[in-house]
């Protein structure tokens, strides 16, 4: 049993973005999603030693803006031959 004055994690989303299926709701999900995605790639980046310019000339690009509303990142393909080339 949860204390009174304490919501779960889903009562907060669906109270400030509405139910899983919603417009809202399914843009905050996606973005955590992408938010997820970008710390794995940069915690492996910095554990092999890469510097984000290193990276991004693996991945073919010049440069990856931070905290972009539209990240840059690579396919799972990319990154894959990129941290674990065979």
């Amino acid at each position: 049993m949860k204390p009174k004055n304490t919501q779960t994690l889903n009562e907060i989303k669906e109270k400030h973005f509405g139910k899983r299926g919603t417009k809202k709701r399914e843009e905050l999900e996606a973005g955590y999603e992408m938010f997820k995605a970008g710390v794995l790639i940069q915690q492996t980046r910095q554990q092999l030693g890469m510097t984000q310019e290193e990276l991004a000339i693996k991945v073919g690009t010049t440069t990856f803006k931070q905290r972009s509303s539209h990240p840059l990142l690579p396919s799972l393909t990319q990154a894959r031959k990129i941290f674990r080339p065979d």
